[in-house]
């Protein structure tokens, strides 16, 4: 099978339908010229004969109202015929004389008989007929003009191949011209087409630095700004899945290891086994447990199989239930909580149990994070048709390019919220995740306390007149 190239299939078509176009024009020119100076040539033999009229009408009353001189004196019929038209401001003669007019006109009296002139032939086609009528109404006479069929003199057809060469000329040029500029606009589509389709192979693979620079407004322009976004796409993505396989790699090697020196630790005696030793192992086992279900959990979430049982619940119980929870916890790292809720519900289309899991894990946040004797703020408040719920803390603080990168995988700010604090990276991640399946968002701001604060906004539900109270 023979495979012709876009460039090929364009450059056709255009000039096809230039071809056809022109050849269309040309013959419809060719015709209309034929034809058309046929017309002006009886056009001009018309009104040559409408000039005969009045000298003709005057010869007759003239020589006592009878054609009998025209039929006895020949020459006064050819002398009507040269003076009639005869301008002495022209040094050629009238057009309808270089045609031949005078040679098909012919005089008919009242009751048709033939006088002089052209006599009717019917081969010739039907006549044109001019009433000679006098002043009074009298009808004294037919002018007959025969028309001409088709130009036949050597001057008319020379004339007509004249134009009819220059219009296939010009149809010839234009032909080129249109091959010139299919071939031109081909080459200007199908430039930037290549070079998008050779940074298309070079991003497939594997090249993500594969960029197109085209530097146009139109449609192609745009297909490869897509393209260069696609690319930056591709690359981010591509990094991130390097930089989390290392992260896994690094987060799973550091329990095992642990695990393992302890349990070698154990196996050669060098250190015991007593209950300590027993829970540092549980520990390690707990972290490593806690990461691989983290992991598990973001992946369905990432592919869309993380189950949501969205139903109504009062927002506001359910931080009154976490601040119960909590309260012993942050007491024990010394921390001040401090709640500011409102006094009536909050009504929420939601899944109870991911908000739980999704306030939960930003008050883990903070209590791993948070300096000892510091505070820890959360806040809930309504507007515009959403609630928000702030969860602030006070020192350690992070800095404004860490915190617009705290919901990525894996990531920590450096020396202050670091591992030796524990968490597997992946809280925030699974809370923006959370947020974001209930038509939400979540942000990171600088805490008026001196550390982080994380604001959640969610859709309110629509309310009712009355509800069953919620439980807990």
């Amino acid at each position: 099978m023979i495979r012709i190239n876009l460039g090929a299939k364009l450059f056709t078509a255009i000039f096809a339908t230039s071809v056809a176009s022109v050849i269309a024009m040309g013959a419809i020119a060719s015709y209309n010229l034929s034809t058309g100076f046929v017309g002006y040539l009886n056009q001009q033999a018309l009104a040559r004969t409408k000039a005969l009229e009045k000298p003709l009408i005057r010869a007759y009353e003239s020589d006592g109202g009878s054609w009998r001189f025209m039929r006895n004196d020949p020459r006064r019929w050819f002398d009507i015929l040269r003076t009639s038209t005869f301008d002495p401001s022209r040094h050629a003669p009238p057009a309808a004389d270089l045609l031949g007019a005078n040679l098909r006109i012919g005089l008919f009296d009242a009751s048709g008989r033939h006088v002089i002139g052209a006599p009717r032939d019917p081969e010739q086609g039907e006549p044109r007929w001019l009433a000679l009528k006098r002043a009074n109404g009298q009808l004294i006479g037919w002018l007959m003009l025969t028309p001409i069929q088709k130009a036949t003199s050597q001057a008319d057809v020379q004339f007509q191949r004249r134009q009819s060469t220059a219009i296939w000329l010009f149809a010839g040029i234009a032909l080129m011209l249109s091959a010139l500029l299919a071939w031109l606009l081909a080459r200007t589509l199908l430039t930037p087409i290549r070079r998008i389709a050779d940074a298309t192979h070079r991003l497939a693979a594997g090249y993500y630095d594969a960029r197109v620079t085209l530097g146009r407004g139109d449609e192609i322009g745009r297909l490869a700004l897509d393209f260069n976004h696609l690319a930056d796409t591709l690359a981010r993505n591509e990094a991130m899945r390097r930089r989390m396989m290392a992260d896994i790699s690094h987060e799973l090697r550091t329990p095992l290891s642990v695990l393992r020196g302890e349990l070698e630790a154990l196996e050669d005696g060098v250190r015991p086994f007593t209950p300590e030793a027993t829970r540092s192992l549980t520990s390690e086992i707990g972290l490593l447990s806690q990461l691989v279900d983290d992991l598990y959990e973001l992946s369905l979430s990432d592919a869309g199989a993380l189950a949501y049982r969205k139903t109504e619940i009062d927002v506001t119980a359910l931080l009154g239930d976490l601040e119960e929870s909590h309260r012993g916890r942050f007491a024990q790292a010394d921390l001040c909580i401090h709640w500011e809720l409102p006094e009536t519900p909050v009504w929420l289309l939601a899944d109870e149990d991911r908000l739980i899991q999704l306030f939960q894990n930003l008050l883990e946040n903070s209590l791993r994070y948070t300096n000892a004797g510091g505070e820890v703020c959360v806040r809930m408040q309504t507007a515009d048709g959403s609630i928000e719920v702030w969860v602030e803390d006070s020192a350690p603080g992070v800095d404004a390019g860490e915190r617009e990168r705290m919901f990525e995988r894996f990531y920590r700010a450096d020396v202050s919220r670091s591992r030796a604090s524990g968490g597997s990276g992946l809280g925030l991640a699974i809370c923006r995740n959370i947020v974001e399946a209930h038509g939400g968002t979540i942000v990171a701001r600088a805490s008026e306390l001196g550390g982080v604060g994380v604001c959640v906004t969610l859709p309110l539900g629509a309310p009712r007149a009355s509800r069953g109270a919620y439980a807990g």
